[in-house]
């Protein structure tokens, strides 16, 4: 190989070198969610430092011994550690902390930040109960929802939706407790009344009478978010709309 081949080639390889081919860190460019476990790559022997900006006085170091990956996983201080991850490599954070990584021999040559995130873009609620039922001698209307993502701290969380029957001129706001802290389950009962007489049902909720006639059906609509679902009070199905 003559001389001015080689002076190219290594000008090459330093070009690249300079670009960021060669990264002795790799963070994953996804999201990293509460409670799931994710990979780092360390292409050097090193120590990862791990960094929560909210909490800047706890420092995590891992030392990378063997370049490779490492695995880790962030949890809030109620959630139960991750299942394949060592408890010393589960960090704690909340939703919404950003987290700082970097190499502890070269801390200011690499720094990359990445977001905590509570659930997965596009996960929408789950309805787990809707029915009319009694509490105390009067008629209830009863709901009961899974939102992951409405589940952000360690406390009891509320969640808002809005909820009308059949007309959607007549809404009322609700307000949804969650269940306990950290279980992602959001419910509510508040007065409705559902009569049928002479071939129509009447409806009672808030300060809302709806009358519908046969052969139309009551349907309750409940929206949380951009999420419609519906309930035919009648047959008392849910479905999405």
């Amino acid at each position: 190989m003559g001389k001015g081949v080689l002076l190219g080639v290594v000008a090459v390889c330093g070009l690249f070198c300079s670009a960021g081919i060669t990264q002795p860190l790799i963070v994953p460019d996804q999201p990293i969610y509460i409670g799931q476990p994710f990979s780092i790559n360390v292409s050097v022997p090193d120590t990862l430092i791990v960094l929560n900006l909210r909490d800047p006085a706890k420092v995590y170091e891992f030392k990378i011994e063997q370049p490779g990956e490492i695995e880790l996983c962030f949890v809030r201080a109620c959630d139960h550690p991750c299942a394949c991850v060592p408890m010393e490599r589960v960090i704690l954070a909340n939703p919404g902390d950003t987290i700082l990584f970097t190499l502890k021999q070269t801390p200011m040559e690499q720094e990359i930040r990445r977001s905590v995130l509570r659930a997965k873009e596009g996960e929408t609620p789950e309805v787990l109960k809707a029915d009319l039922v009694e509490v105390d001698g009067k008629s209830c209307f009863q709901i009961k929802v899974k939102h992951i993502g409405a589940d952000l701290s360690c406390d009891q969380d509320n969640l808002s939706a809005s909820f009308y029957v059949f007309d959607p001129q007549k809404v009322a706001t609700l307000t949804l407790r969650e269940t306990g802290p950290a279980t992602g389950e959001f419910e509510t009962a508040f007065p409705m009344e559902l009569r049928y007489d002479q071939r129509k049902f009447t409806v009672k909720y808030a300060s809302n009478e709806v009358t519908v006639e046969l052969p139309n059906l009551p349907k309750a609509v409940i929206k949380i978010g951009d999420e419609n679902m519906s309930l035919t009070l009648s047959k008392r199905s849910t479905k999405k709309r």
